[in-house]
């Protein structure tokens, strides 16, 4: 009955000792007794490690119902420690020759170790090997490998196949063995691989419950002491699990898992995943300082060199700025595109917490974001690229258009970032490019409104990827763009503005319902401010329930978020300058910094610029003394300045804006003639580019102009056309205010 495979003769390390000789004799004894004498039959398929997977895999076998009995009732069995322990010891193989009937030599795939069991889905006349085990009850054998053991009956190996992860893994999600089952280390192992094979297929399917619920059912079977039943796996577990629930929503179970990796005594690297999983959650919940702090914390751990939590100068800004451009020199974003791939470890480990930062750094901390993309700019220059390197080139571009005005160069890196994207085949990075580069970078250089199909794009790739934090800012920019390029209040624009507000919001009750902070708090707030601004322009009365820009105001300034708090001062400097309570805004400006750092690069700064501009003109119109319309005089002198300076740079949503900025600017100073020349050429271009709101805005102060030198006409005209405009763009409650002050 039995032939043991040719083999040559052994290294003496390599005999299995008696106990096993032993157990494999008791085996061979009860097949055959039980067999009845058959020659030949089929073997049992399996993908685990000592025949934990049999119960449901017999049935379609055609083996003996006494031979199949037998084999259950010793594989249940206790094997004898020294066995394990000597498998433990042998290594996988990787290719080899094995005889059966008919033929001499069959190649076979790699694997890890033997056992008993069919190694692919078609099934061998005896016996076989298994994938992925952890050892095997034969002697040895040249089937696979000297070292190797496989079952030593005659043996007809399967012909290798292509073979996917759902042949192998079709387990229920959550099913645990039979409670009276006794399970050994080794099936333990078995059963948490399984599992964890299957979750990470479903990973890749982005079936994240499905996935977490893998994760979670692996970890049970390798039970409370799993760590010390096989790291490896446990490792696995935990970080694909905290990234499944991540990805769903339930932050403190990712938390959990999180904590549990980080408690233990292993390397950083194998640590790193849980790190990078723990700042975005900290980010997803609004603690941004945190998330620096955690961030800074483990490039120290990585031997590198990090900013200071702090707020930098303009002189050390101004000195990073210096270094990076000499660095950079005047590369192309072909060239830049054709940089050595970064091979050093420890760079790309830090390159990548370094970009895991730039978006709390944003929120919170604006110049430390500067000062953070000059290191990774200088890192992907001196080290080569890595997927990390796309947010350094965008983020760069972001400072050239935001800072220094340098707008052509700021679009060549940020084109550098999607080249880069592109050659990288990284899908589920798109939404964060959409957002920087169309967000922070394209609006400096070409209309607004060719902005929003795109962010929309980038919206959807993020819901596709669950890249949450890209699809709120995705979502964000695409409401700021859509509110300041004039689309009308009532329109198809604004509209799916509201229908997209109540999916986030929608998708925040069911992140809620999970017991964890919403990870939409920051970009449901912010659309919120635009929803607010519209309902005011609308006459719409806001609701007890609803969030208003105090409530908002309130949370910016507890979570830290700089940005969210910009934000809200300048709708509300907006809502001033439309319903010209140039006091309320002039009241704003006083009370607040110069918020422009927070807003850098978005089109939320350019408005500002121009509001604080406006305002500053007319408090120093209505100033009582000398010295404090001069303070006002020389801020709207800098801001006037700032629009001036983007204009020329070729930003074409601001050329109307600067005229009616020169307009007033020469009432101001009495220069008449310049002024309506000014007023003519704003309501002009306003026209031509379709900035709905400014050409109301722009025949509104026209108006007020020409009453104050005396020219009723031309009032009349321009408040006329001024009722007219506000009326189309939807902001009933303005129409109101000026018909109510022309009677």
């Amino acid at each position: 009955l039995y032939r043991l495979a040719a083999r040559p003769c052994p290294l003496p390390w390599q005999f299995p000792p008696l106990p096993y000789g032993n157990f494999l004799k008791e085996i061979m004894t009860e097949v055959s007794s039980g067999s009845s004498g058959r020659q030949s039959s089929k073997g049992m398929h399996g993908a685990a490690n000592d025949g934990e997977v049999l119960h449901s895999t017999l049935a379609q076998d055609e083996l003996s119902g006494a031979a199949s009995s037998i084999i259950i009732n010793i594989m249940q069995r206790q094997i004898p420690e020294d066995v394990e322990s000597m498998s433990d010891n042998k290594s996988g193989f990787e290719t080899g020759t094995g005889c059966a009937e008919g033929r001499d030599d069959v190649t076979i795939e790699s694997t890890q170790k033997d056992t008993l069991g069919l190694r692919y889905a078609d099934v061998p006349k005896r016996g076989g090997v298994v994938q992925d085990t952890d050892f095997s009850v034969a002697e040895i054998s040249e089937i696979t490998d000297p070292t190797a053991m496989v079952p030593c009956m005659q043996i007809d190996v399967p012909r290798p196949m292509d073979i996917t992860l759902s042949t192998v893994i079709d387990i229920e999600v959550g099913s645990l063995p039979n409670s009276a089952e006794v399970l050994t280390d080794a099936k333990r192992k078995a059963y948490a691989r399984t599992n964890l094979q299957a979750g990470i297929q479903a990973l890749e399917k982005e079936e994240y419950d499905r996935a977490a619920a893998h994760f979670a059912t692996g970890r049970k079977h390798l039970g409370e002491n799993g760590w010390k039943v096989d790291k490896a796996i446990m490792l696995e577990l935990c970080s694909e699990g905290a990234k499944a629930y991540y990805k769903t929503g339930d932050i403190d179970v990712m938390n959990e898992l999180i904590g549990d990796i980080l408690r233990r005594d292993i390397p950083l690297k194998e640590k790193f995943i849980a790190y990078e999983y723990k700042m975005l959650a900290e980010q997803a919940e609004g603690n941004y300082n945190e998330s620096i702090s955690l961030g800074l914390d483990v490039l120290r751990q990585l031997g590198l060199s990090a900013p200071k939590n702090k707020k930098f100068s303009t002189l050390e800004v101004l000195v990073g700025y210096l270094r990076t451009n000499r660095a950079l020199g005047k590369r192309t974003a072909e060239e830049l595109l054709c940089l050595p791939k970064m091979t050093d470890e420890v760079a790309s480990m830090g390159l990548r917490i370094s970009e895991l930062m730039l978006t709390s750094c944003y929120q919170a901390q604006p110049t430390m974001f500067v000062m953070l993309v000059f290191m990774m700019v200088r890192e992907t220059l001196n080290n080569g690229i890595s997927a990390s390197s796309i947010d350094a080139f965008v983020s760069y571009g972001v400072i050239l258009c935001g800072v220094f005005r340098e707008t052509r160069r700021g679009r060549e890196l940020a084109k550098a970032g999607e080249l880069l994207l592109a050659s990288s085949v990284l899908p589920e990075r798109q939404s964060r490019v959409a957002f920087a580069s169309q967000g922070l970078v394209y609006h400096w250089s070409m209309p607004l409104r060719d902005t929003l199909a795109p962010l929309l794009e980038g919206h959807r790739v993020g819901i596709e990827y669950a890249d949450i934090e890209s699809t709120g800012l995705n979502l964000s920019f695409y409401v700021d763009h859509t509110f300041y390029s004039g689309c009308c209040l009532e329109g198809e624009e604004v509209s799916r503005m509201i229908q997209l507000h109540i999916g986030l919001q929608n998708d925040a009750r069911t992140v809620t319902t999970s017991k964890s902070q919403t990870n939409y708090i920051s970009s449901e707030l912010l659309v919120q401010n635009y929803l607010l601004a519209v309902k005011k322009l609308r006459g719409i009365e806001v609701e007890e329930n609803e969030q208003n820009f105090h409530n908002v105001l309130e949370i910016a300034t507890k979570t830290g978020n700089q940005t969210l708090k910009a934000y809200v001062y300048t709708l509300l400097l907006e809502l001033s300058v439309f319903f010209g309570e140039w006091e309320e805004g002039m009241a704003i400006l006083q009370k607040t910094d110069d918020v422009r750092t927070a807003l850098l690069g978005s089109f939320g700064e350019v408005r500002f610029t121009i509001s604080e501009a406006l305002i500053s003109i007319k408090a120093a119109q209505i100033s009582s003394s000398t010295m404090s319309s001069f303070k006002w005089s020389r801020r709207a002198w800098k801001s006037l300045n700032l629009v001036r300076g983007w204009s020329k740079k070729g930003n074409v949503n601001v050329h109307h804006s600067m005229y009616l900025l020169n307009a007033e600017f020469a009432a101001l100073r009495g220069k008449k003639r310049m002024a309506g020349n000014c007023f003519t050429s704003a309501i002009g271009i306003a026209r031509n580019r379709a900035f709905l709101q400014d050409l109301a805005l722009s025949h509104e102060l026209a108006s007020g102009f020409y009453q104050k030198i005396g020219d009723d006409s031309n009032k009349e005209f321009h408040l006329q056309q001024a009722v007219k405009c506000y009326s189309e763009w939807g902001a009933t409650s303005k129409v109101d205010q000026l018909v109510n002050l022309k009677t």
